[in-house]
C-alpha cells in the first residue's frame, strides 16, 4: 500500500508536468518531486547527494521541454508508471506492506536511459547505495 505522503509526491510530480503544459509526467518530474519526500531525501542526503544541484539540473532539463499552447491533460508517462510499479514489487518482495519514497528512488535506477538516473549517477549514487541507506535505518 502506498503511503498518503507518497501519493502526494506522485500527484506533485504530475502537477509539475501539468503547470509546464507537458502531456506526460516523466521520471525527471518524479525525481524532482521526490526531493520533497522525507523518505527519499533522507536517503539522498545519507549518500551525500547535493540536493540543490540536483534540483537545479532537473529543472533545467524539464524546462527544455516546455510546451506552448493551452494547458493539456497530464498523465504519468510509461517510464514513470514502470518506476512506481517496480517500487511496489520491490516493497512487496521484501514483505513490506507500505511503499515509500526511497523505494521509488531505488526503482528509478532500472530506467537506465533516463536523464534523472544519469544525474544521480553523476553524484555518485547507485541503487545499491539507496538500498543500503534504507537498511541502515534512514527510512521514515
Amino acid at each position: 500500500m502506498m503511503t498518503a505522503q507518497l501519493q502526494a509526491i506522485l500527484d506533485r510530480a504530475i502537477w509539475l508536468a501539468q503547470v509546464r503544459r507537458q502531456e506526460q509526467a516523466s521520471v525527471e518530474h518524479l525525481l524532482l518531486a521526490l526531493l520533497d519526500d522525507p523518505d527519499a531525501s533522507r536517503a539522498l542526503l545519507a549518500c551525500q547527494v547535493n540536493l540543490r544541484w540536483l534540483r537545479d539540473e532537473l529543472l533545467k532539463h524539464i524546462d527544455k521541454r516546455l510546451a506552448d499552447g493551452s494547458p493539456t491533460a497530464t498523465a504519468p508517462g510509461p517510464a514513470f508508471q514502470r518506476v512506481v510499479q517496480r517500487a511496489a514489487i520491490l516493497a512487496q518482495s521484501e514483505g513490506r506492506s507500505t511503499l515509500g519514497g526511497a523505494d521509488v528512488l531505488a526503482a528509478l535506477f532500472a530506467e537506465r536511459d533516463a536523464h534523472a538516473v544519469h544525474m544521480l549517477q553523476q553524484q555518485g549514487l547507485s541503487r545499491e547505495a539507496v538500498l543500503q541507506a534504507n537498511v541502515r535505518g534512514e527510512r521514515v
